[in-house]
């Protein structure tokens, strides 16, 4: 047996023996989907398309045993089209939820922050 061989057993055996334990280790709660969007202000129809649409992919997902067998939350929040405002309401997501996904759009994301994508997805748990 050759050296690059064994590693690659020695690594497949170790994650067999450790999937059991990462199975026990997921929560049931629900998987929370933060989605600021501008409820209010001169873009609220289009907000309110994007939340139908939401709510939708929630209803289906959660009707097909959710997302690894927990059920899917989407939670709205208001952030009024300021940048300011999103950043807030994403940051006041992942500080109150114990697991969550939140979807930052570019023009949420604060002046300080390193994004340089248009969108990304943070995740906590």
């Amino acid at each position: 047996m050759d050296r690059r061989s064994f590693l690659a057993t020695t690594a497949a055996g170790a994650a067999a023996l450790s999937f059991p334990a990462v199975l026990r280790a997921q929560s049931k709660d629900p998987f929370r989907v933060g989605c600021p969007l501008p409820l209010t202000g001169p873009f609220a129809a289009l907000a309110a398309d994007m939340q139908r649409g939401a709510q939708l992919a929630e209803v289906e997902l959660n009707a097909r045993g959710g997302v690894m067998g927990r059920k899917v939350e989407v939670l709205f929040r208001d952030d009024q089209l300021k940048p300011a405002v999103g950043a807030q309401r994403a940051s006041s997501q992942i500080r109150l939820s114990s697991s969550s996904l939140t979807g930052v759009s570019k023009r949420s994301t604060p002046p300080w922050s390193s994004e340089g994508s248009l969108f990304s997805a943070v995740m906590s748990s």
